[in-house]
């Protein structure tokens, strides 16, 4: 039996997508737990939400973008200096092979899995929020250079995913897995609750942080064009958090919507219960972030029969194919238009919900994590031909067969 630990880094909820992604792959595998593979969480303390045995490594050791942004320290005092603790504790326990469902690592010395949900510092430098503001450029460029190249397997969504991490950082095309995106269980089995601040006409949603590469500007662009072009005085709600909001972007959307004389409603931070009943009452996710190349978002709105306009940024058209509206995320002229497309035109709204299911139908999480256990008995293969440090009952290091 491989022995597989979870680095967990314990997103606060409020840093966004990342949080929600890495709980619910962590349950997913906890509860898809088998004769072949033995589960741990690796983390600072236990998380009574997974049943499995916990491996307690101090976050000081843990190499997670939740410890870089809030800390905004660079990487190359921790690499160095972590190591050799982790190692020991990790061969302590017979961990066999790590898996880490977020861009890091407890361990470059022993086989991991590593996840990549972006390289917008390659692709988009000049954003301040992958250049110069918490997790800046020099520290991700470290981080990729490290975490990638030495992975046993890096999973990405798409194969647009793949060529990017092919492209930057070369790693061979074989030990890239592309695994799509699983749509939220969380929001599909909260009950939907109205809130108070609700708007009381007509609405689109975006909840996202307010980094600049989130694009709220041209949604308050496009509503001025709507109310301009088509007569129609909506409202867009921008539930998230700014509380690493470094560029005060929130500050200045709030600014533009003022000048520009249309309703946007800032909630901030919001619970799933809310969320749903924004995606079942919106009249459309508008998805205008720049950044790619997938994203969870859209699909989380289709599952729960919401009509998504996005932005078609490279890796969105093979995500997203034909369930959304795909748009420039820069051109608000067209982004009001599809708005609007989607508000007046029974039809498409009718084939986007109808397309947007059939495609979340076949996302759920329990596929993403078997794709995941299918790729941890591949990489099974080469970890039985040498031992597991983890000791048997009578004293000799264990074997990995089962």
């Amino acid at each position: 039996m491989m022995r597989v630990g979870i680095c967990y880094s314990s997103f606060a909820r409020e840093l966004g997508g990342g949080s929600r992604f890495e709980s619910e792959v962590t349950l997913g595998l906890a509860n898809q737990a088998n004769d072949q593979f033995e589960f741990h969480l690796i983390s600072d303390k236990p998380n009574p939400r997974f049943e499995i045995p916990n491996i307690e490594i101090p976050h000081a050791q843990l190499m997670t973008r939740r410890r870089l942004i809030a800390e905004k320290l660079r990487l190359v005092g921790p690499l160095e200096t972590q190591s050799s603790v982790t190692n020991r504790t990790l061969k302590q326990q017979g961990i066999d092979l790590l898996y880490s469902p977020h861009p890091g690592t407890v361990s470059l010395d022993m086989p991991y899995v590593v996840t990549c949900w972006d390289l917008q510092h390659r692709m988009q430098p000049f954003f301040p929020e992958v250049s110069t503001v918490g997790w800046d450029w020099d520290s991700r460029e470290l981080t990729y250079q490290r975490v990638l190249r030495r992975a046993a397997a890096v999973v990405t969504g798409t194969e647009q995913g793949k060529k990017e991490i092919e492209l930057f950082f070369g790693v061979h095309p074989d030990r890239i897995s592309v695994i799509p995106f699983a749509v939220s269980s969380d929001l599909l089995q909260c009950v939907a609750v109205k809130p108070k601040w609700a708007p009381n006409n007509r609405f689109v949603v975006y909840p996202s942080q307010f980094w600049p590469h989130k694009n709220h500007v041209t949604i308050v662009l496009a509503l001025r064009a709507l109310k301009q072009n088509f007569g129609l005085d909506i409202t867009a709600v921008f539930p998230g958090s700014a509380n690493l909001d470094a560029s005060c972007t929130r500050e200045y959307v709030e600014s533009m919507a003022r000048d520009a004389g249309v309703s946007v409603v800032f909630p901030g931070f919001i619970q799933d219960e809310e969320l749903r009943w924004l995606y079942e009452n919106g009249e459309a996710l508008v998805f205008a972030s720049l950044f790619g190349p997938d994203n969870l978002p859209p699909i989380e709105a289709m599952s729960l029969k919401c009509p998504v306009v996005a932005s078609n940024v490279p890796g969105a058209e093979e995500q997203l194919g034909d369930t959304a509206l795909l748009v420039t995320p820069t051109d608000e002229l067209a982004m009001a238009s599809a708005i609007h497309q989607v508000m007046s035109n029974t039809e498409t709204r009718r084939g986007l919900i109808e397309r947007g299911t059939c495609l979340t139908n076949r996302l759920s999480m329990k596929r993403y994590t078997s794709d995941l256990l299918s790729l941890f008995g591949h990489l099974a293969k080469y970890r039985r031909c040498w031992p597991s440090q983890r000791k048997s009952s009578t004293g000799t290091l264990c074997n990995h067969v089962s």
